[in-house]
């Protein structure tokens, strides 16, 4: 569960993505160097992507600007002039990640065709599927799958691109992902599946999506977090309302004792607290608690 009140932002293309980075005294279901490897993919395609023609080298754009911005004519005459197609920036980055991050389609298959590799990745460990399902785009998602990129690649972490559709709420994505054969169930490092992080979205669509491939609403992951937990931080009361539809046990306690109805207090989810409001805390949190001040005094 992303669950701290200190808050990385980073608007990526569309506008999307608020990242919360888990305090000290709990656990992140999204380690640190996941989000950092994820803001970076956002950060890479927003600066190029957003740089105006107008701005670019008066001698030409060069590979990955005119990747980014889609010109399709000068990334031919740039390929034509001998630049090699997958020749990263200092990041790591390559054309094809660039053109897959901004939704160029058209683009990302002409780098296909001359010989871009859809399996090279960057200094943290992110192709450019990642870019394209971090940029939300299912064209070329496909595109990328289709050249053989894997649909289940790891990146730091443990997340799939899968569990990368589920956190933006990108259901189109995601469902591509799937047919393509992706695995619902692989987990993280924290043992969670892509639906704790669908939990969190603000499209309820993408919670249908994984449900209907059979993942669980009542599992728990290390800490003993359930998907409810995720909605109750970052999620709507739609989203919780069809997890506790599917199953999910509003009672259920982590670790720390806390239930989804305390997390949703604690955030000031509202729409949550009202959902949850009639549950009574169980026996079990009280014992938690009771246990906790013990061994405090």
């Amino acid at each position: 569960m992303l669950s701290s009140k200190e808050m990385v932002n980073h608007t990526g293309l569309k506008g999307r993505s608020t990242f919360q980075v888990a305090a000290p005294a709990e656990a992140a279901a999204v380690p640190w160097l996941c989000l950092v490897a994820v803001v970076l993919v956002c950060g890479a395609i927003s600066l190029l992507a957003a740089r105006p023609r107008e701005a670019l080298p008066a001698d030409g754009p060069s590979l990955l600007l005119a990747s980014a911005a889609g010109d399709a004519v000068d990334v031919r005459r740039i390929l034509d002039a001998g630049v090699e197609v997958d020749e990263p920036d200092v990041t790591g980055n390559t054309a094809l990640m660039y053109a897959a991050g901004s939704g160029r389609r058209e683009v990302v298959k002409l780098l296909l065709s001359r010989g871009a590799s859809p399996h090279r990745t960057n200094l943290s460990g992110a192709g450019a599927l990642r870019f394209a399902v971090t940029g939300g785009d299912a064209g070329c998602t496909a595109k990328l799958l289709t050249a053989g990129a894997d649909p289940d690649t790891v990146a730091v972490g443990g997340l799939t691109p899968l569990m990368v559709a589920a956190l933006y709420g990108h259901a189109d994505v995601a469902a591509v992902l799937l047919d393509a054969g992706a695995n619902p169930s692989r987990i993280n490092e924290e043992g969670q599946t892509a639906i704790w992080y669908a939990a969190g979205a603000k499209d309820e669509q993408i919670i249908k999506l994984l449900l209907a491939v059979g993942l669980s609403a009542r599992g728990t992951d290390r800490n003993g977090q359930t998907p409810l937990h995720d909605a109750a931080d970052r999620g709507t009361a739609r989203g919780a309302a069809l997890l506790l539809d599917a199953g999910a046990d509003p009672a259920a306690v982590d670790r720390f004792g806390v239930t989804a109805a305390d997390t949703a207090r604690r955030v000031g989810n509202s729409g949550v607290v009202s959902l949850l409001a009639p549950v009574p805390r169980p026996a079990a949190h009280a014992a938690v608690v009771r246990t906790g001040a013990a061994a405090e005094g």
